[in-house]
């Protein structure tokens, strides 16, 4: 039987935010935990932990354009080589015992991610993997608490939720100490990889009772068609009465703190590189409206007080 080492709880961090390949843990290994493993040790390991159900994985037999192959000593040419061929690949998730692993060291079973994607949500679940990492290091530098639930938890507590067809990729709830005070922020987040329409993700919005962070891939003809989308949105007054009567007669009644929120205020948007490189705090994100917008005004930001480095690294 596997004992468990430093460096394989640091490998249950590097995937509680969503599964990776051997190329992005060794990479997570080196620049977060200052651990140099080569791809051929750290293949054997994973293959022991996977053998005392640690870790479960799945091949996939085609390369997303979202993952990357990266071949140790290969020149440019036969990496780019590489990135276009159709080689089989692996991605590796959490099971029970490592999240139980993680849970004695403080982390919050529901904020742990542990599913292996089907084929066709690669590249998105590699997206909402980068997100949550995003949110982790930020909080781990700020020092702030926040929960983090993903869609298929959110799905185990569908009891709460009237439909399931309007899950978010993530709720988020940030609780940020400003000097004696507290402010404690909700969001949903959805992730888009240029795979659902402009109207649908305004529907979904709509239906919601939370405000919205679209968080887009960098295309920025995919921000100016949502932008297009939810402007024309705001100007629809039919819409804005259905919203409302939705929030009235809803079985669930909304948080009155959620009540009657305009769909102007409702939603603002950004880049993931912007979000991953910025996070929630420092991230200028875009109202409807095109506008510059802070989810903390900066001279509120500058109040923050900073409690130190969290128990979440990855």
């Amino acid at each position: 039987m596997v004992i468990i080492t430093e460096r394989d709880v640091n490998i249950f961090k590097i995937l509680s935010s969503g599964a990776s390949d051997l190329a992005d843990i060794r990479k997570m290994l080196r620049d977060v935990y200052k651990t140099d493993v080569s791809p051929n040790a750290l293949q054997k390991r994973l293959s022991l932990l996977k053998k005392d159900d640690y870790i479960r994985s799945r091949v996939y037999a085609k390369k997303n354009e979202g993952l990357r192959v990266k071949k140790e000593g290969y020149e440019q040419e036969e990496s780019e080589k590489a990135m276009r061929s159709n080689v089989p690949f692996a991605l590796y998730a959490l099971t029970f015992l490592s999240i139980a692993v993680l849970v004695e060291r403080g982390y919050d079973h529901n904020w742990i991610r542990a599913c292996l994607p089907g084929p066709p949500f690669i590249k998105h679940d590699e997206m909402v993997r980068e997100v949550v990492r995003a949110i982790k290091k930020e909080a781990a530098r700020v020092g702030y608490s926040f929960g983090l639930v993903d869609e298929l938890n959110l799905k185990r507590m569908a009891s709460k939720y009237k439909s399931r067809e309007n899950l978010p990729d993530l709720l988020v709830r940030l609780t940020l100490d400003i000097g004696s005070e507290q402010i404690v922020k909700r969001y949903n987040l959805e992730i888009d990889n240029n795979t659902i329409s402009p109207l649908y993700m305004v529907d979904k919005v709509l239906k919601s009772k939370r405000r919205t962070i679209i968080i887009c891939n960098d295309s920025k003809s995919r921000m100016e068609s949502f932008l297009r989308a939810f402007k024309s949105a705001v100007k629809d007054e039919a819409k804005r009465n259905l919203i409302k009567r939705k929030q009235r007669k809803g079985n669930v009644q909304p948080l009155q703190q959620h009540e009657d929120i305009p769909l102007a205020h409702k939603v603002v948007f950004t880049y993931i590189k912007e979000f991953c490189s910025r996070g929630f705090l420092q991230t200028n994100f875009i109202s409807i409206d095109g506008e510059p917008v802070y989810i903390v005004p900066p001279e509120i930001n500058k109040k923050i007080i900073i409690r130190g480095r969290g128990v979440y690294d990855t």
